[in-house]
């Protein structure tokens, strides 16, 4: 997926459409759970977000609006819709939206969060600063609003819409109470723990990974297993550069759910830094084969296949992933670099 989320509109891309193959993956995977539970407004959700962030805006809305005919008074549905809305700049409509996923749920302090910034986004800032009000109070400095917040943040791609500060809070005060909500969050929503990393570097991301680490080990104190947060907790030290320790977490992963996609993806990515291909190749052959053959898996094993000397393979993937998304730089320059294709 390498379009923006923008639909060839102009606009610009929002963080997600920048990583081709996140929605991809997420698309496949949630829309897969999602025809197991058709009345999961959450899920159906995420599968509307991956639908948007590949530019597919119709089915997007036409997801979320076939779960409101199921269950009218959805608010994440609701706020979904509001979220689309605003991302086109009907912000009018955004507005109703958003009203609406409030009548369901009045609490909802994420709602509040994006009403705001659509008020505040027509120079109506009174109102905005009512809503902002409101949502603090409700706490919008809590992990699990500021993991909503930043999740709007990287779907939405327009840059009128107004963010910045706003959509990346301050960093959370650290202490026992906040250690203790934070690992509560990332038990509910293990993949939260990379949403809290999202825009630090440096001394700031050395800190919060480091808190976000903690949280996931304390879950795992009391859970034991837990394939998702492993995988979550090999991503977190992945991007703290700890390759080594990763590795190790997407191994853990798997002996729980030896058929985890994005844990295979995640060791075949891992072993492919470290600069040990065969390795690389075995576990994303096996993503592959699992029903995981996306596009950006596609070139990391053609990748993996030139590194082990074995380029008519690895032609065979570039091309396999340019089938499944035309508009793959990634695999269009490795396949131009083998001469089978005019970059």
């Amino acid at each position: 997926m390498s379009p923006g989320v923008d639909g060839g509109r102009g606009r610009g891309t929002s963080t997600l459409s920048e990583a081709p193959v996140a929605a991809e993956q997420a698309y496949g995977d949630w829309a897969r759970a999602l025809k197991a539970q058709p009345d999961d407004g959450h899920l159906r959700l995420r599968v509307a977000l991956a639908l948007w962030q590949q530019g597919r805006e119709t089915e997007a809305t036409a997801t979320l609006h076939d779960g409101l005919r199921r269950r009218a008074r959805d608010a994440a549905l609701a706020h979904g819709l509001g979220m689309f809305h605003a991302d086109r700049e009907e912000y009018r409509a955004a507005e109703e939206w958003f009203h609406r996923a409030l009548e369901a749920e009045p609490r909802r302090a994420d709602t509040l969060y994006l009403l705001g910034l659509t008020y505040a986004a027509q120079g109506r800032f009174d109102e905005a600063y009512v809503q902002f009000q409101q949502a603090l109070q409700l706490g919008l400095g809590d992990a699990r609003i500021r993991q909503l917040a930043q999740l709007a943040a990287r779907s939405l791609s327009n840059r009128r819409f107004p963010g910045g500060s706003w959509l990346n809070p301050a960093p959370l005060p650290w202490d026992e109470r906040t250690a203790d909500k934070l690992a509560e969050v990332v038990a509910e929503e293990p993949e939260c723990a990379m949403t809290l990393l999202e825009g630090c570097a440096g001394e700031e991301l050395a800190g919060q990974g480091e808190r976000v680490l903690a949280a996931l080990e304390a879950v795992l104190a009391r859970s034991g297993g837990h394939a998702d947060l492993q995988y979550q907790r090999g991503l977190v030290l992945e991007r703290l550069g700890r390759l080594a320790a990763a590795v190790g977490a997407a191994r853990r992963a798997l002996r729980v759910n030896p058929r985890y996609a994005q844990a295979l993806i995640l060791l075949g990515r891992l072993y492919s830094r470290a600069g040990r291909p065969g390795k690389a190749a075995a576990a994303l052959e096996q993503a592959a084969a699992g029903g995981a053959g996306y596009a950006d898996v596609r070139v990391l094993l053609g990748q993996a296949y030139q590194q082990l000397g074995r380029p008519g393979e690895a032609r065979e993937q570039y091309e396999k992933a340019l089938a499944l998304n035309g508009n793959y730089q990634a695999a269009r320059e490795a396949l131009a670099r083998l001469g089978g294709w005019a970059a």
